[in-house]
């Protein structure tokens, strides 16, 4: 309650949150009594606690996965528990046997605090202020793929993806865009940076210098889902291989058509 009481003194906004043994539980617990509640689990009254609640409470798991679950026989958290883990395995694979883990309290993930890196960015200066769409664009794209691979490198995905553009005249701007899921593909980087240039009004002004900047990081272990869409295991192999070839000829062997190289 101290907590609750400490928020709303200085933030003057009401808070709800969930004390538990698991940080699964511990979100489940948050969610349940909003926006102003606090709900406590022990670790005896765990499973207690988890039972009843609807396997759709399960970290990570869809509509897709939890209409699986039903045609199986399973609509609660306590249900899944009670099943044999090889069963699950051989329906789901072994995103079966972590849904089992998580449904008998079973949740080894740490809270993560504050990292050390707080954004990763590149910028680039063209020798001559411009109005050529074209090239912005294509430092843009080299500007991402550079900024996705250092996220790659260092383990990391980023929510948050910004533009910096800066103006004849050092007018600097900067306009960011959060997105649904964090991300650490080129692709997804530059079409976010790519629209946010396009929605910006240049007035006939030529531009001096373009960055770009991800930040809002999470460690790309941490998956928002258990279950990965297949495109995105496709896209996350071929992200891979560049990177095998980037590390071993170096950084500039390898670029998207159509980018440049600042």
């Amino acid at each position: 309650m101290r907590i609750k009481s400490r928020i709303k003194e200085r933030a003057r906004l009401t808070a709800s949150l969930g004390l538990a043994p698991t940080k699964m539980a511990a979100k489940i617990a948050s969610d349940l009594k909003k926006p102003d509640g606090l709900v406590e689990v022990t670790r005896e009254g765990l499973l207690e606690f988890l039972r009843p609640l609807s396997a759709r409470k399960i970290w990570g798991l869809g509509e897709k996965t939890e209409k699986a679950l039903n045609d199986i026989g399973i609509r609660t958290i306590g249900e899944l528990a009670q099943r044999d883990p090889k069963e699950l395995v051989g329906v789901f694979g072994k995103n079966g046997f972590e849904m089992w883990r998580l449904a008998n309290g079973i949740d080894e993930s740490g809270v993560e605090t504050e990292r050390e890196a707080k954004s990763i960015g590149n910028e680039v200066t063209f020798d001559e202020d411009t109005l050529d769409k074209k090239r912005v664009e294509s430092a843009l794209l080299a500007l991402s793929q550079k900024v996705a691979a250092r996220l790659r490198d260092e383990g990391l995905k980023a929510r948050t993806i910004t533009l910096k553009i800066r103006l004849s005249g050092f007018e600097t701007h900067t306009r960011a865009v959060t997105l649904d899921g964090a991300t650490n593909f080129d692709e997804a980087i530059y079409g976010r940076i790519k629209r946010l240039f396009n929605d910006f009004p240049l007035k006939g002004k030529k531009v001096r210098l373009v960055g770009v900047k991800a930040s809002n990081l999470s460690s790309a272990s941490f998956r928002e889902s258990l279950f990965q869409e297949g495109e995105e295991a496709k896209s996350e192999s071929i992200h891979k291989a560049i990177d095998k070839i980037r590390h071993k000829f170096g950084d500039g062997f390898i670029y998207r058509a159509g980018s440049g190289n600042p």
